[in-house]
């Protein structure tokens, strides 16, 4: 059967034609829906964001005259204080600003002479300023007049009684168009201030600002040394991730930021630390920037919160802490607990090895207070240490051992094949299969004690309780370089040498037993391997002679432990053992490897090759290395 279409009338749309119409209408309304829902709507997200970022940011320090510089006493008299005192802390707040810019430690001091405190928080126009600012912002096109770093704030009640635990100080301003700034600084028994903000909005309109906190530092640390040892510069936990920023890198990279609800941040120093710490859970941006200011660059840590309205004869307040005091793993964990910081011993840079240097921080603390003396801690905890470690280290020292007694057979395989490196290497293999011997056997414990014994050398670097720890005779700071030097002839001498021949006693016993221990190993079979080893005690006893004499002592001790244990184990397996004079096997076999051929057998082809001989000789050659110390293939 046949349909008839009928024609369309004059004026009408066909059907076909009116659906594809609305289907295209649709398609258009749903593209521009999820264009505007997709691309548009966080576009101008982010513009709003930056725009209100750009307005709402904490205030950088401008440039400082170096001409102006002040001395720290004469800089803290220039405004008028309320003071701080407490056990630990003594300082004051600068009413020009509401400024925390002056701050020591009581308990601790610059010398071991305890005259001078630490001094950690220092006012602008001295020489290395830090301090602590607190205050609000408003956004693009607010013009409400805000209290800025010099702005006079005065005392709420009048009292000039100090800040301390049991008594908090309420600084007040006005703006005069009807709003009312007060801060409330409190502060317990330790390290932890409170600066509670409070805005108290007498205008007929609402006003919405937001709070911020910054911490200032222009220069570098007096005492900042570059290290790889620990982080010292912008620190902080944010975003469930620990942010460490080198001031170097800000050098490059003059701003980073960070949003977080919670965490902390701030700058931190060998010992010391000082940092903002939310004390609520809401939504911030933290800065880590660099500007310049005149002849020495800022360097400035800030927290910015997220606006808060203020309607019309209301008020709100906004609390943040801030930590200023030395890094104690007790005092830290304890601010963890009791205030819920989280990961707040983070501050301190136990490192990649942390499950090692945790525990050891612990056990050489608990041996420190017990015993009574930090430097007798030292040498305990050495001891306990060499004795966990014995086990490997005697596997060590008995490979080392038994390398030394086939040393008169090697000399004559050397001398036999001295023309033929193939069967020299062969005939090699087959005496290190005879004699169950292994060369590499002996490195792989020592491997394992690398992060032991680094970790215990970062303990003792980083450690609170080696500052102005006393050693006997001469050292009366462990955490200081050995004072005496082999250029002042110990001291007889009344001259002061540049650093770089700063040579004291202690790192010349430590290079002494390094020299030792080389004494009790085999020689080396290559020639230039064995000149290295022979260069390394005195690099090494250069390099240590500017740490702290607390390492040195600690590395050199170490080494007295190895040396017995290496020299009683050697008489064990009936090798002899001379300090002072070569045997006529170690001078016959330098000379030996010195005119070659060398050998330079991998780990994995000796043990391949001592599973492969069975009294048979291998035929198997390995390519001679190639200039420049790369090994050619097999």
């Amino acid at each position: 059967m046949t349909t008839n279409q009928m024609p369309n009338q004059p004026g009408q749309m066909h059907p076909q034609d009116k659906r594809n119409m609305i289907l295209f209408f649709v398609i258009c309304v749903l593209t521009f829906m999820g264009y505007d829902h997709f691309v548009q709507k966080p576009q101008r997200a982010a513009l709003e964001v930056a725009r209100t970022q750009a307005a709402a940011q904490a205030p950088v320090a401008g440039v400082i005259d170096t001409q102006s510089i002040l001395s720290r006493a004469d800089a803290v008299a220039l405004n008028q204080r309320i003071a701080i005192d407490n056990p630990d802390l003594l300082g004051s707040i600068s009413l020009k600003g509401g400024r925390l810019d002056d701050l020591s430690l009581r308990q601790y001091f610059d010398t071991v002479e305890k005259k001078t405190p630490v001094t950690l928080l220092s006012p602008a126009r001295t020489d290395t300023p830090l301090y602590l600012d607190y205050g609000w912002l408003a956004d693009a096109g607010i013009t409400t007049k805000l209290p800025d770093a010099n702005s006079e704030w005065r005392l709420k009640d009048g009292s000039r009684a100090p800040l301390s635990k049991d008594n908090p100080v309420t600084l007040t301003w006005a703006n005069g168009q009807g709003l009312t700034f007060e801060k409330t600084y409190t502060l317990d028994d330790q390290y932890m201030f409170t600066v509670t903000q409070t805005v108290t909005n007498k205008t007929t309109q609402p006003v919405a600002l937001h709070p911020y906190a910054a911490l200032t530092r222009q220069g570098l640390p007096a005492d900042f040394v570059k290290n790889a040892i620990m982080h010292e510069g912008p620190i902080g936990y944010l975003g469930n991730t620990l942010h460490e920023t080198q001031y170097k890198d800000l050098d490059k990279k003059p701003r980073v930021d960070f949003t977080s609800k919670d965490g902390w941040a701030g700058f931190t120093d060998k010992y010391w630390f000082t940092g903002i710490i939310p004390a609520d859970v809401t939504d911030k941006t933290f800065r880590f920037i660099r500007a310049d200011a005149g002849a020495k660059p800022v360097y400035q840590i800030d927290m910015t919160g997220a606006p808060i309205s203020i309607a019309p004869g209301a008020s709100v307040s906004h609390a943040v802490r801030s930590f200023v005091g030395p890094k104690k793993l007790d005092v830290l964990d304890g601010y963890k607990e009791t205030l819920d910081i989280r990961r707040f011993d983070l501050v301190i840079d136990f490192g990649m090895f942390w499950f090692l240097t945790i525990p050891f921080f612990h056990i050489l603390t608990w041996l420190g207070h017990s015993i009574g003396s930090f430097a007798i801690a030292i040498l305990v905890f050495t001891v306990i240490l060499r004795l966990v470690v014995f086990p490997l280290a005697n596997k060590s020292y008995r490979s080392f051992a038994r390398m030394r007694k086939i040393q008169p057979e090697m000399v004559a395989i050397r001398e036999r094949y001295s023309d033929d490196r193939v069967k020299l290497q062969q005939a090699i293999f087959e005496l290190y299969k005879r004699e169950n011997v292994n060369p590499m056997a002996g490195c792989l414990p020592l491997l394992l004690q690398i992060p032991i014994f680094f970790s215990l050398y970062k303990v003792l670097y980083i450690t609170l309780e080696m500052r102005h720890a006393p050693f006997f005779g001469w050292i009366h700071d462990m955490s200081a370089p050995d004072p005496l030097s082999v250029f002042t002839l110990f001291g007889l001498i009344d001259w002061t040498p540049p650093s770089i021949l700063q040579l004291g006693i202690w790192p010349i016993i430590m290079g002494v037993t390094l020299m030792l221990q080389q004494r009790l190993n085999p020689p080396m079979q290559d020639p230039t391997q064995a000149k290295v080893m022979q260069l390394m005690p005195i690099i090494i006893t250069a390099l240590m002679a500017h740490m702290p004499a607390g390492l040195v002592i600690y590395w050199s001790w170490s080494n007295c432990l190895s040396i017995v244990q290496q020299y009683v184990l050697m008489r064990q397996e009936g090798v002899e053992v001379s300090f002072f004079h070569k045997s006529s096997a170690d001078k016959k076999m330098e000379e030996m490897v010195a005119h070659g051929p060398h050998i330079h057998p991998a780990a994995e082809e000796i043990a391949e090759d001592l599973e492969a001989i069975e009294g048979k000789i291998i035929e198997k050659t390995v390519t001679p290395p190639k200039k420049g110390g790369k090994k050619g293939k097999r």
